[in-house]
């Protein structure tokens, strides 16, 4: 988010704090200068380890293909920061976002009051204020930053809260046990609203089950109010309601099936809010949905897949896919990651399948230098790329028979991504 962030802010002389500090005061405090917009606002807040976006994806899809003016706000972006708040239209516009910005100014007693924010809560305050005052949507579906409880996204009040997973993450910000982590991401639910949620974890989800109990919120639990049975390339998934049959996804991974099954039930709970929303609408937006650096394939020859997986849990998703999917193939992984992440365990996990693996350097503050990864990998064909544009030229060295997979941070997803399309287009080979 940085660069393309601060670029931003350039333009308006703003300057935003860009390190991690948790907490609701100074967005509620700036909010309220405001008028508190957020309020008028219909949302879904998601939080989460790892299938937010994804989840987020297959309820925005539902939503839009039910007639509904949709908007989302999601982190981090893939290859714009503009991205991250979105509409049935795409991505904002660069006049809409100046518009939004100068809105702020307008409605702000002074600048000191913007730039006491962090870069992530002015751009949750620039979303609130987009959706609510610029372009108005029937439903905002906001994904949470970081945790839940503490994140700048905890000042909506939405209609449902929705809990995707839960892993180790963050233990600086968030706590070192499971136990503190689901609390903190638990803190999404609020008083009298649904919850849904697919974590499986029996510490995790008991911390959800006393906070939703607490807060007398209704909670739909995967494999328990939620069944999917799964017939291979179709499924089906019951919920309280009905049962949808014979259904179908584009993105590949019994993972999505989960995160689909997740959305399906948000758009059960929110039926009476949206009655629009129909069974036909559900299984064609479930068809169709696919998200940016969540197992994308960018060529199918040579093949490169995208994937953000970004710790132990999504890392082993990934394996297992790619193991169904590309039984008899070799893979090349392009690797790179964050220090504060498990970098060791995810390594691993990729060396039982890597024929090679080139670990890179990508410009990001928290992000590991490739030479420290190469130092976490027994793998005998390995090498460190220090400069990104240079991983364009390992394309050319793939045989029929390879798989490039660039995974361990979406951050450097959308680093490479740009790289990879230029080259695929100028190349002539087929996206």
């Amino acid at each position: 988010m940085i660069k393309g962030f601060n670029r931003i802010k350039e333009r308006f002389d703003i300057h935003t704090k860009t390190e991690i500090n948790l907490g609701l005061h100074r967005i509620e405090e700036f909010l309220a200068l405001l008028g508190n917009p957020q309020q008028n606002l219909k949302t879904v807040h998601i939080a989460g380890t790892n299938g937010k976006g994804s989840t987020l994806q297959f309820l925005r899809n539902i939503l839009l293909e039910s007639g509904y003016c949709v908007g989302t706000f999601t982190s981090p972006h893939i290859e714009d920061v503009k991205d991250q708040l979105s509409t049935n239209e795409g991505a904002i516009t660069e006049e809409k976002l100046d518009k939004t910005f100068n809105y702020l100014l307008a409605n702000s007693n002074d600048k000191q009051e913007i730039e006491r924010l962090t870069d992530f809560e002015l751009l949750t305050v620039l979303a609130i204020v987009y959706f609510s005052c610029i372009d108005q949507q029937d439903i905002v579906i906001f994904e949470t930053g970081m945790g839940g409880l503490t994140d700048s996204t905890n000042i909506i009040s939405p209609l449902l809260s929705i809990i995707t997973t839960i892993s180790l993450e963050h233990t600086a910000f968030l706590g070192e046990s499971i136990a503190e982590i689901a609390y903190q991401k638990a803190g999404i639910i609020k008083e009298g609203i649904p919850s849904i949620t697919g974590v499986k974890d029996p510490v995790a989800l008991k911390v959800i089950r006393e906070l939703a109990a607490e807060r007398h919120s209704k909670l739909y639990v995967l494999n328990e109010e939620i069944i999917i049975a799964d017939d291979g390339n179709q499924f089906s998934v019951k919920t309280p309601k009905r049962t949808f049959m014979h259904l179908q996804l584009a993105m590949k991974g019994i993972h999505q099936k989960e995160n689909s099954s997740l959305a399906i039930m948000a758009a059960e709970v929110l039926r009476d809010a949206f009655p629009q929303i129909e069974n036909s609408h559900i299984e064609k937006a479930l068809k169709q949905t696919v998200w940016p650096g969540r197992f994308e394939i960018i060529s199918e020859n040579p093949m490169i897949i995208l994937d953000g997986a970004h710790n132990p849990a999504a890392m082993e998703r990934l394996v297992e896919t790619l193991q169904k999917e590309y039984p008899n193939r070799k893979f090349q992984f392009v690797f790179g990651a964050l220090k504060d992440k498990n970098i060791k365990v995810m390594i691993e996990m990729l060396e039982k399948l890597a024929e090679k693996m080139t670990f890179v350097d990508f410009d990001f503050p928290r992000a590991a230098s490739a030479s420290q990864l190469a130092a976490e990998s027994s793998l005998s064909d390995k090498q460190i790329l220090t400069d990104l544009s240079h991983l364009v030229e390992e394309i050319n060295k793939l045989k029929s028979e390879d798989i490039m997979v660039v995974t361990g941070s979406l951050y450097l997803i959308s680093q490479v991504k740009p790289h990879f399309c230029k080259y695929l287009k100028n190349n002539i080979i087929t996206l």
